[in-house]
């Protein structure tokens, strides 16, 4: 019974569910990925109100971001690529991104907001 009531507080006390759906079947990609791969155009999964259609990275290390209508996103700017021994890490200047993969396909996905909300954004690779 004890056990019980310490599950049920656990579950009471975090405002943070167990799983988000928005990235469901994302991997991370557990060693540092060649940038060849990951240069290229990606494309909004799921077009949301406010959102970009589409980010291309360079090879000579800068971004374009289309149609940028807030201030979440800087339309254009230099990107980095790091590993941290755990996943891959896209900074782009004014906000860090995951890049992960699912199935073959490479993806960028950005967690907006609070992170208890779980909500984000995936662009796929053309």
């Amino acid at each position: 019974m004890k056990y019980i009531q310490i599950l049920i507080s656990f579950f009471l006390i975090s405002c943070h569910p167990i799983f988000c759906n928005w990235d469901r079947g994302y991997e991370k990609i557990e060693k540092k990925i060649n940038i060849n791969k990951i240069i290229g155009t990606y494309k909004i999964k799921n077009k949301k109100i406010n959102f970009p259609n589409e980010i291309k990275l360079s090879k000579n290390g800068k971004y374009y971001i289309s149609d940028t209508i807030n201030t979440f996103f800087n339309n254009r700017g230099k990107w980095i690529h790091f590993y941290n021994n755990e996943e891959n890490i896209i900074d782009l200047e004014t906000k860090v991104v995951r890049f992960e993969t699912k199935g073959n396909n490479y993806a960028i996905l950005f967690s907006i907001g609070d992170p208890d909300n779980c909500e984000g954004i995936i662009y796929i690779k053309e």
